[in-house]
C-alpha cells in the first residue's frame, strides 16, 4: 500500500505540468474563439437593415450569447 502512495506522489510533478500545459492550451484557444466572436459582432453590428435597430435578429441574439458563454468560460478557467 505504501508503494502506491509513493508511485503516486512520485508522478505528481509531470501530471501537475501536464494539467498545467492542458490549461495553458484550453486559456489560447478560448482568447483565440473570444477574439473570432468579436470579429463577427462587430461586422454584424456594421450591417445596416433599413435604419431600423433590429435586437430581435436571433443570429445577432445566437452570437452575443456565445460570446458571453466564452468569456465566462474562460472567466472559469482562469479562475483555477
Amino acid at each position: 500500500m505504501n508503494r502506491n502512495l509513493d508511485k503516486q506522489l512520485s508522478t505528481y510533478p509531470e501530471r501537475s505540468e501536464a494539467l498545467q500545459t492542458e490549461i495553458f492550451l484550453f486559456k489560447k484557444q478560448l482568447h483565440e474563439q473570444e477574439r473570432f466572436l468579436k470579429q463577427i459582432l462587430n461586422k454584424l453590428g456594421k450591417i445596416e437593415v433599413g435604419g431600423e435597430d433590429h435586437t430581435s435578429d436571433p443570429v445577432k441574439n445566437g452570437l452575443g450569447n456565445n460570446a458571453l458563454f466564452y468569456k465566462s468560460l474562460s472567466l472559469g478557467i482562469i479562475s483555477i
